[in-house]
């Protein structure tokens, strides 16, 4: 009995090895500095980069509303929504018109009731639900298509064809590495928590994992710092961006200090023009789109070129298109569209202001059009996507 113990003892330690190994920190790839001078930052014109702006209803039934709009796509003729406080996915047409909402609420077969990850793969919609440690995968009409297993409970995931990453705020094994790669079995960690953020509340950028086909590669930006680790095609850690905003750094030492206290730490924010976090980190095919706040509320635009340096930093923008107000927000994005959106009775509100003691003359599809079409559903409590088109 002793002897056969012992032989699986053995055999037990042969089979864990690779898998133990292939677990240790990979620190392999570049590290890329980026610095950001908060102080540079110019007024430009929307028309420097952007070369027009579409404005689009997302109509809606009341009966059926969008609870606190989320991760949204956007492809050529479709505009996905996630409902957030509804676990529910808004399927619209590029007009706004809505054609299918998908969901089906509770904890069993088929069912979820939070999205933590969500993707669009030509007509077939997968949904994450990581509490259940399982994915969905519905077509446009709302049709279980096929329900698995996700392999590890992570805050975040995404399913390639040939690898799945992962994603631990907290950390993964006895290395507490942030990124899992699972390729053939094979377990690989990357990006070793940061242990002065160890003990922070998980949160992190509403987008998950984004894939850039221009330069196929995979990243993931964190609320918690300046990092963005960029992967390869195949699931490897192939470089590293770190932002450098000097003086405007979220010091270490204060991010410990008050890390459950939002008074304070916008309070200390305010005061010192300090850079929280990355907003959005959007790539295309000669740029990459950066959004980060300074202070609180104010908004700047970077554009990166493919060498990952500043071609262009803005606080403020002119809308020399149509004069409508225009916010340096952003929420989303396309193969080659930055999209925000806000309140409908807020843009209403907004166009009145600006447009109320000027004589305008209407274009069919411009934004004049747009409000004399949509007037009174924009006194409703709908939202309006703002849809800029980036230059190539």
């Amino acid at each position: 009995m002793k002897e056969n113990k012992a032989i699986i003892f053995i055999l037990l330690t042969f089979l864990l090895i690779p898998i133990l190994i292939s677990c240790e920190s990979e620190t392999k790839g570049d590290i890329k500095m980026i610095q950001v001078d908060v102080d540079a930052a110019q007024k430009g014109k929307i028309s420097d980069h952007f070369e027009s702006i579409e404005y689009i209803l997302l109509d809606y039934p009341d009966s059926l509303p969008i609870v606190g709009p989320y991760k949204m796509i956007l492809t050529d003729d479709r505009i996905l929504v996630e409902s957030r406080e509804t676990a529910a996915v808004f399927v619209f047409d590029r007009k706004g018109n809505l054609q299918n909402v998908i969901r089906n609420f509770g904890d069993g077969p088929g069912q979820f009731r939070l999205i933590d990850d969500m993707f669009l793969e030509g007509d077939l919609v997968r949904i994450h639900c990581n509490y259940l440690q399982k994915y969905l995968i519905f077509n446009i009409n709302g049709i279980l298509i096929e329900e698995g297993k996700l392999k590890e409970m992570a805050d975040r995931s995404f399913i390639g064809k040939e690898f799945i990453l992962y994603q631990f705020q907290e950390g993964y094994g006895p290395e507490k590495n942030t990124i899992v790669s699972i390729k053939d079995n094979v377990i690989q960690g990357f990006v070793p928590i940061n242990k002065d953020l160890e003990h922070f509340n998980s949160y992190n950028s509403l987008h998950g994992f984004q894939y850039d086909p221009h330069r196929d590669s995979f990243f993931i930006t964190s609320l918690l710092n300046y990092e963005i680790p960029v992967f390869d095609g195949k699931g490897y850690l192939k470089q590293k961006l770190e932002f450098d905003f000097g003086k405007n750094n979220y010091d270490i030492n204060k991010r410990k200090e008050f890390p459950e206290n939002p008074r304070k730490v916008n309070t200390y924010a305010m005061e010192n023009n300090i850079v929280q976090h990355i907003n959005s980190f959007f790539p295309f095919k000669n740029k990459i789109f950066i959004q980060f706040f300074s202070g609180i509320r104010n908004s700047h635009f970077l554009f990166l070129d493919n060498n990952f340096d500043v071609i262009y930093h803005v606080d403020e923008l002119e809308n020399d298109f149509d004069g409508m107000k225009l916010k340096l927000w952003s929420w989303a994005y396309s193969e080659n569209e930055v999209v925000y959106y806000y309140e409908s009775s807020r843009f209403y509100n907004d166009y009145v202001e600006t447009f109320n003691d000027r004589k305008v003359t209407i274009e069919k599809g411009d934004i004049h059009d747009f409000f004399r079409n949509n007037k009174e559903k924009l006194k409703e409590e709908k939202h309006v996507l703002v849809v800029m088109k980036v230059k190539e």
